[in-house]
């Protein structure tokens, strides 16, 4: 594999834009090593993907869909070793919330990300807001963080890995937050400037789309309420109005 250009279309350190529907919470806060059980894709029929990394093999996904086929003509491949600003920048083509992505080449394993970062905006000029910054560890790659919305998404690669291509089969994008943007103790950078804003991160308007309910089976409740004649606390949890 040929050695890398290095590539620095965009900077890698965070900025923060008030211009973007919700808040954020820090990107320490992130899962890098998140699941995909109780998350929504969303559909991707809308979206298109490009990306300024050089890519000599088989060029950007565009639209986003190829990725699910698993043939190495439509997956998205640098065809050089990753180096530090390679970057995939996808187009939602209208504001969406989201709080996971998945990144995943199970036919190339050895080309995950090392290193990166997640970044949203609302606009393909930036500014961009860092959401989560992982480092790899294998295929595919899952992160998860407090919900964003917005209309672009990028991945910005922040370490080196030769002589190993960056390639991705997959790369979806999940909402398991009910279409609602929360925040816990958020951090905003402005210039040198870091104000956090506090919050419980608890979503007191909630639906219940896209969750699932847990067995009740063997639970018991109780309160410090009399209770009147027949009507107990564990009436509540047996699913008989």
């Amino acid at each position: 594999m040929a050695a890398a250009a290095v590539v620095s279309l965009l900077a890698l350190a965070p900025v923060v834009s008030g211009s973007l529907a919700g808040s954020y919470a820090s990107a320490a806060s992130a899962n890098c090593s998140a699941v995909t059980a109780g998350q929504t894709q969303l559909n991707e029929s809308a979206f298109t993907a490009s990306a300024p990394t050089p890519s000599t093999a088989t060029g950007a996904q565009d639209p986003i869909t190829n990725a699910v086929n698993h043939t190495n003509a439509n997956r998205f491949t640098s065809g050089a070793a990753q180096s530090v600003g390679d970057n995939y920048i996808v187009n939602m083509a209208s504001a969406q919330t989201f709080d996971e992505i998945e990144m995943s080449a199970p036919d190339y394993a050895g080309d995950y990300a090392r290193g990166y970062n997640v970044e949203v905006a609302s606009s393909a000029s930036g500014p961009w807001t860092v959401v989560a910054s992982c480092t790899g560890t294998g295929d595919p790659e899952i992160v998860s963080f407090s919900a964003v919305t917005a209309q672009y998404l990028q991945v910005v690669l922040t370490a080196a890995a030769s002589p190993s291509w960056w390639s991705m089969e997959q790369f979806l994008i999940y909402n398991g937050s009910s279409g609602t943007t929360t925040t816990t103790g958020a951090t905003t950078t402005t210039g040198a400037t870091t104000t956090t804003a506090g919050g419980t991160g608890a979503n007191c308007s909630a639906s219940t789309g896209g969750e699932s309910q847990l067995s009740r089976t063997g639970w018991a409740a109780s309160t410090n309420t009399p209770a009147a004649g027949g009507d107990v606390p564990s009436n509540a949890i047996d699913g008989n109005l």
